[in-house]
């Protein structure tokens, strides 16, 4: 129990200080209303591509001390990474990911948006 209390507190700070850290960011570009998207968090950007992430952002480890393992996770544990940018309307990233419990979910599922975009993936191959 307290291995889950531990995990539950940490799972807490972190989306707070995600929070602050995206506020910042959009402040400092004006960005106005903006989206993060994360390695692995859809089909389309694989959590393998993690590694080309870090690829473009340099020595990862020796600037900030995030380590990425072999599986493309990252050390320290909760630790996220992504890329932020100005959005145009309502989308979230949320809304193409059919996973029903995600405690970090911003928006809905949206089949109906899913359908259209990846039968329109399909119909372009």
């Amino acid at each position: 129990m307290d291995s889950y209390f531990a995990d539950t507190i940490k799972e807490m700070f972190l989306r707070v200080a995600s929070s602050e850290v995206e506020t910042c960011i959009d402040r400092q570009y004006a960005l106005g209303h903006a989206v993060s998207m994360n390695p692995g968090s859809l089909a389309e950007w694989p959590i393998s591509e993690q590694k080309l992430l870090f690829g473009l952002l340099g020595k990862v480890e020796e600037l900030i001390g995030v380590q990425l393992t072999d599986s493309f996770l990252m050390l320290p544990i909760k630790t996220v990474s992504g890329i932020r940018f100005p959005k145009e309307g309502t989308y979230e990233n949320c809304q193409l990911c059919p996973r029903q419990k995600c405690p970090g979910r911003k928006a809905r599922y949206d089949e109906g948006l899913y359908q259209r975009k990846y039968q329109l993936k399909q119909n372009e191959a």
